[in-house]
């Protein structure tokens, strides 16, 4: 199911919907709006801090299993993996129930992991299992411009996820989550040329990308094994560290932060969430004499 945490420290939580529990979201600036979701596109809105449930659903049989999301918090729309070469956006998710489909094209599969850009309004980014990654703006319309960015990509890889840079489009991370390929590539026009960093990475699957948001050369990547982090990006020279002090050489499917302070958070499959203020500016203390 889905559970909901309401404090930093060890404690016990609340399952707030049952079944399997799959992508979840709270708006960032409304956080009294909170969604769950179940296989498919089924979902759940809570409009009251999670105290109720509302469920509502768009198809029973159309997008992935566990079926990948994205939530504009400014916008207030949230957009979800449906059939081939398409998505799925939900118009109204605060109040109402509507759904509109929305053709991509070049995707080549079902799309494998979604971004909204935290720059540009209506821009999201979109990834396939097939290896694509596409950019759609004026996502919010029924005829997005889509721009195909995925030359240089290793062809045929499940794309993972898409991380874009805050304040900045042209700085993307692509990861894939296959073994045999290079699992992390760098771009920083945009898409128009991508470039490897995986470096000293072993090769295992890499689920989910962060950027550091005061340092954009710094990057942590949830992976098979833990997190692992670098402190610059460098082209096939990246060197790449674990990043588990506390935590475990354990699968961690996707990675999050909170804006306000900066606080992380690593959901790892099978042994709950840990946090981690590493990204934390640190404060500067004064002698008062």
């Amino acid at each position: 199911g889905s559970h909901q945490f309401t404090s930093g420290a060890l404690q016990n939580t609340v399952e707030v919907t049952g079944g399997d529990g799959a992508f979840c979201h709270i708006d960032q600036d409304q956080p009294q709006y909170q969604f769950t979701s179940y296989v498919y596109n089924d979902y759940y809105r809570s409009a009251d801090g999670g105290a109720s449930w509302t469920n509502v659903t768009h198809s029973a049989s159309a997008g992935r299993f566990i079926n990948p999301t994205d939530y504009d918090d400014v916008n207030n729309r949230l957009y979800a993996a449906r059939n081939n070469n398409q998505y799925v956006r939900w118009d109204n998710p605060q109040t109402g129930s509507t759904f509109t489909q929305v053709a991509l094209g070049a995707l080549g599969g079902q799309v494998s992991a979604i971004k909204v850009s935290p720059n540009t309004a209506n821009r999201v980014f979109f990834g396939s299992g097939a290896g694509a990654v596409l950019r759609a703006d004026n996502a919010h319309t029924a005829s997005p411009t889509v721009t195909n960015i995925t030359a240089g990509l290793p062809a045929g890889a499940y794309v993972s996820s898409i991380e874009v840079e805050t304040g900045n489009d042209n700085h993307l991370l692509v990861t894939f989550s296959n073994y045999g390929v290079n699992s992390v590539w760098e771009s920083t026009n945009g898409g128009s040329t991508w470039t490897s960093v995986e470096g000293n990475l072993p090769d295992m699957p890499v689920r989910w990308a962060l950027f550091n948001p005061s340092n954009s050369s710094q990057v942590i990547l949830a992976t098979e094994l833990g997190v692992w982090s670098t402190d610059a990006l460098n082209g096939g020279s990246t060197v790449w560290g674990a990043s588990n002090s506390g935590l475990a050489n354990v699968r961690v499917d996707m990675l999050q932060i909170r804006t306000s302070d900066k606080l992380v958070i690593a959901a790892t499959h099978g042994r709950g969430l840990f946090y981690s203020d590493l990204f934390t500016t640190p404060i500067a203390l004064f002698d008062a004499d």
